[in-house]
């Protein structure tokens, strides 16, 4: 997990240096809007929006998962129950057998 951060950490360190020796303005054109802004600014905006996708779209999928393993769990405990009612603490099987002793 430390690996993993530091990754991060120096993957925005090469995106902030890459952005701040490309500080020029740019013109951006997006649909019917027309401005200019630092490249700087563009390519770091660019990255946090990619960034916070990409933790949205891992969020969901993390999600999907919590839910598949609770199904699962509840189907493991619902089968263990089940057993549970059907054997009797002495280790003989209650249930459809019919009562011999009388």
């Amino acid at each position: 997990m430390q690996t993993f951060i530091l990754a991060i950490l120096g993957f925005a360190l090469l995106v902030t240096v890459f952005a701040l020796q490309n500080a020029t303005p740019v013109p951006i054109r997006v649909f019917f809007w027309d401005f200019e802004a630092s490249m700087a600014l563009i390519i770091i905006v660019s990255a946090l929006v990619g960034a916070l996708l990409s933790s949205l779209f891992g969020l969901v999928r993390r999600k999907q998962q919590i839910k598949e393993e609770d199904t699962t769990t509840k189907q493991i405990q619902d089968t263990n129950e089940c057993s549970k009612q059907q054997v009797d603490p002495n280790g003989g099987v209650v249930g459809d057998q019919t009562d011999l002793a009388d």
